[in-house]
């Protein structure tokens, strides 16, 4: 999800089981504060511009070491809240964690025997 979406993903994704991993970027810390959300135990991607104006990255870090159990934190230099002249980097990071995950998730399935 991204900004107000990354909130909802976090809350909706985090209680549901089919969901595995959750991408927030964006992720407004100054007009939302994890309400609904005690703690995200799914891995996840936490993206957003080191200029932006909703989530300083000293508070952002800050609230993602205390909120998620296992999370990327990525910090994109140089982009606001909408990620303006930097969608490329955004884009990368979130294919690079989809990446990333599909091959854990699959090593997981692979050792457990399921899907075989």
């Amino acid at each position: 999800g991204f900004s107000f979406g990354s909130m909802v993903a976090l809350g909706a994704g985090e209680a549901d089981r089919r969901v595995a991993a959750i991408v927030a970027a964006g992720l407004p810390l100054a007009r939302w504060n994890f309400e609904g959300v005690e703690r995200v135990e799914k891995p996840a991607l936490v993206i957003s511009g080191d200029r932006d104006e909703y989530a300083r990255p000293a508070t952002l870090a800050a609230a993602a070491g205390r909120r998620f159990s296992r999370a990327r934190l990525v910090s994109v230099a140089g982009a606001d809240h909408f990620f303006g002249g930097h969608l490329e980097e955004l884009e990368e990071a979130v294919f690079g964690f989809a990446a990333d995950f599909g091959a854990g998730a699959l090593a997981a399935t692979a050792a457990s025997g399921e899907g075989a």
